[in-house]
């Protein structure tokens, strides 16, 4: 392929000798679009071919460095500030090769944990009231508390989960014990831990604690009736919630900042945008100006999609991070193995009507995490997208404590803290940490809108623009957004497949094997060619190992072969998932990233031109699509970082005054939040239609609940909420209670149930009825904390219990 000069090829066609001729032969005599038909300067693409050759016309030095200093280099500028982790080039790689080879996806899923995050900050905003902030630098109080544990959560957030964390029982998903386990770990004041052995060096998921051996279990509860033995093995009363203080701030403080540099390289970017803008029009008709501009428009989803780091942002080190976190959920599950530690938790518990029903879920979760054993709970880093199918905890977790407690609490739902603990620890008995929230598909939609409305409008420019058509620029896009909405419909569809609860496609092949007699015809069909395709694959299998031992010397080809005895067995013990991304979507996305990166070059040293002119309603109309969908998404993620700094915040101070603003800005923009609100609501009425029209098509499964709209910001505080599912005793009921007998039979004394355990908080309603409160003491439950100190008072002050001298 020569070089082509189409300067002077215009130059012949329409002031040539030949001019005349040429124009009759080769003209264009079609329709037009915008642009007014005229033979002269109009050329048809074979007649371009014939005149002109099929060469590239290269752009003269000067154009090419224009276009380098104002794209490529900002770009680069742009791509520089991505949140990549350190010590870890192959992961570099792959996560820039999934960023622009699959930027729909991505975004996808950073759009998503941005929600999630935004919830927690909502929560700890609504935990308090309006008017307080707390700027107590100790963190004493139980906002500072429960603000740590959303922190905490989002951090969790950002990590993918063990597999055999969330499948203790072989195939069959049973993550909820899971769930209750980040449950204790995150929401519980009142467990005791294990005392640690004080040692030097300690194994990253082997935290040495003193456990209990199942031999054991007598003696040791029998030791616990004297509380100094127990507490010898124990740690402090509120240890748990320390740790959890200093670990949320040691994460504040190393969290990775950078948020300056990566405005300034957007703002760059934007400044490029503008002058490539002005001197489109400035220069209307001069192609090379229109299709940089374009380049612009076809690269403006890049920096929202590094914007978004500002608010789902890695920490200095992920995989100190991932330890940090590891070492803390393995000592609570370690601890609650201990069937001490886990009787004197339940025991904290015992005034709520469900006794049996608590007892039965703490038991299962102490068992299930003696099955975990020494797996590591959290896997690897999985923020920004880089982790396709990630679930993450938070947003089951978050889910949970809405509909259980926090949505119908509102503003101030932390003001009875032990009974708001109660059900954030407690939660619902369905549910659990793998669950595909179809939600989710908003955040699809909206990161469709960002990288389609973008690249729509550098095609618009390009496809009006000559060469008129669909040409090497336009093309492009095309080919470039079209990989991409196929790498998203795939990763969806096959989300869709390997979602945990398996009862849909189970209801779509009973559906299939009773639609008509063809139906087991063509199973019998898929299943032979798959029989089919595993015996070619053993015969080549078989071909090229007797091929290696033709070709190669012994020495070689049994190395050869160990090594592709290992990739087979490597290949054999991959789950599905990653089979699809190592073989399928890692290499599609690094192509259609190169591709991008092919684009960009070529276009700003080479180029096509016919001899037209770009009229200004291309310009404006592809333009103006580009920025408008670029200014909102910006938009948006300032928004959300500006609501969301407050959780994340090193200082007290800075954070209550940032809590402060958010607040007045919530106020001031709630009638927009109001009419946005009424919006909601009917979305959410079109998702219950839809969701119903799903379930009867088989493609959701029957068990699956549509989740309400939950928490809204609001600025008053809502009535002291009523227990939502949890069942106290009747009036008539009275204590439960053991009867003492003598040796024949008589009764001698009547003590309350589990009186004889310590540390336990009697019931308020065997204190009134012993006569050691009044009537009036309002109930208090103690379900995740321990009893404060005003009690404990109030105890020691009461008289003598009828029933003390029996323990």
């Amino acid at each position: 392929m020569g070089r082509t000069n189409f300067t002077r090829c215009g130059m012949i066609y329409m002031n040539g000798s030949n001019a005349t001729m040429l124009q009759s032969l080769d003209g264009w005599n079609g329709s037009t679009w915008i642009i007014e038909p005229n033979i002269r300067t109009q050329i048809s693409t074979a007649g371009c071919k014939r005149l002109c050759g099929t060469g590239a016309d290269y752009y003269d030095w000067s154009q090419s460095s224009a276009t380098i200093t104002t794209w490529v280099l900002p770009i680069a500028g742009v791509l520089l500030q991505a949140p990549f982790l350190s010590n870890a080039f192959w992961e570099t790689v792959f996560s820039i090769a999934r960023w622009c080879g699959s930027p729909i996806a991505s975004l996808s899923y950073i759009l998503w944990n941005i929600k999630v995050s935004g919830k927690c900050a909502l929560m700890a905003d609504m935990a308090a009231p309006y008017d307080h902030v707390d700027k107590d630098p100790g963190r004493t109080s139980d906002y500072a508390s429960m603000r740590d544990s959303m922190y905490l959560l989002v951090t969790m957030n950002q990590y993918s989960i063990d597999s055999r964390v969330l499948k203790l029982n072989g195939k069959l998903s049973d993550s909820k014990p899971a769930e209750g386990l980040l449950r204790a770990t995150l929401f519980s004041k009142d467990l005791r831990l294990l005392r640690r052995k004080r040692v030097i060096h300690e194994l990253e998921h082997a935290q040495p604690v003193e456990t209990t051996a199942i031999a054991e279990l007598n003696q040791q509860l029998q030791a616990a009736l004297n509380r100094n033995e127990v507490d010898d093995r124990l740690e402090p009363v509120g240890e748990l919630n320390s740790m959890r203080q200093k670990l949320a701030q040691q994460l504040r403080e190393t969290r990775k900042r950078g948020v300056v540099p990566v405005f300034i390289s957007t703002l760059w970017f934007v400044f490029a945008m503008a002058i490539s803008i002005q001197s489109s029009f400035d220069l209307l008709g001069s192609n090379a100006v229109a299709h940089d501009l374009a380049l612009g428009c076809l690269l403006a989803w890049l920096p929202v999609l590094i914007m978004c780091s500002i608010v789902d942002r890695n920490p200095v080190s992920a995989d100190d991070v991932r330890k940090k976190l590891n070492r803390l959920v393995d000592h609570v599950r370690k601890s609650l193995t201990d069937p001490v530690v886990r009787n004197m938790f339940i025991n904290t518990i015992e005034d709520n009507g469900e006794r049996s029903d608590m007892r039965r879920r703490i038991e299962d979760v102490g068992d299930k995490c003696s099955l975990m054993q020494d797996v590591p709970f959290f896997e690897q880093f999985a923020g920004q997208g880089r982790v396709r199918w990630h679930y993450g905890a938070a947003h089951p977790i978050l889910c949970d404590i809405e509909d259980a407690y926090i949505a119908e609490a509102g503003r101030h739902w932390l003001r009875n803290e032990a009974q708001a603990r109660t059900f954030l620890v407690l939660g619902k008995r369905t549910g659990g940490l793998d669950w595909l929230d179809y939600r989710e598909l908003w955040q699809v939609a909206g990161a469709c809108f960002c990288v389609c409305g973008t690249v729509f409008g550098a095609w618009v420019l390009s496809f009006f623009t000559p060469t008129v058509g669909l040409g090497c620029r336009s093309g492009g896009y095309t080919v470039f957004l079209g990989a991409a909405l196929g790498l998203l419909l795939v990763e969806m569809a096959l989300w869709w497949h390997f979602d945990a609860n398996k009862s849909n496609l189970r209801e779509w092949r009973r559906r299939a094997t009773g639609i008509g007699p063809n139906t087991a015809r063509i199973m019998r069909f898929g299943l032979h060619v798959r029989r089919s395709i595993d015996s070619a694959t053993s015969r080549c299998a078989s071909a090229v190992g007797s091929t290696i031992d033709a070709v190669l010397p012994r020495r070689w080809a049994s190395r050869l072969r160990a090594i592709m005895a290992l990739l087979v067995v490597g290949f054999t013990d991959l789950t599905p998932q990653k089979r699809w991304d190592y073989f399928f979507f890692r290499p599609l996305e690094a192509a259609n990233a190169v591709y991008l990166l092919y684009r960009t070059i070529s276009q700003s040293v080479r180029y096509l031109l016919l001899a037209a002119l770009a009229h200004l309603l291309i310009t404006a109309s592809g333009t103006t699509i580009s920025v408008t969908v670029m200014s909102c998404s910006m938009l948006y993620i300032v928004l959300e970082w500006c609501l969301q700094s407050h959780l994340s915040a090193a200082s007290v101070v800075h954070a209550a005054n940032g809590l402060q603003r958010v607040r007045q800005t919530h106020r001031l923009t709630w009638p927009l939040r109001r009419v946005l609100y009424c919006v909601d609501d009917r979305i959410h009425d079109f998702e219950c239609v839809f969701t119903k029209w799903l379930k009867e098509l088989g493609i959701l499964s029957r068990a699956y609940q549509l989740r309400p709209v939950g928490l809204r910001w609001s600025k008053e505080a809502k009535p002291q909420p009523q227990q939502p599912s949890i069942k106290t005793q009747g009036a008539d009921d009275g204590p439960r209670s053991v009867i003492l007998t003598d040796a024949e039979g008589s009764l001698t004394a009547q003590m309350p149930e589990y009186a004889h355990i310590h540390g336990r908080r009697p019931s308020q309603r065997s204190e009134t009825r012993l006569g050691l409160l009044p009537t009036d003491t309002p109930w208090r439950p103690t379900f995740g904390r321990r009893s404060s100190s005003a009690s404990s008072f109030r105890r020691s002050n009461s008289p003598p219990s009828p029933t003390a001298d029996l323990v």
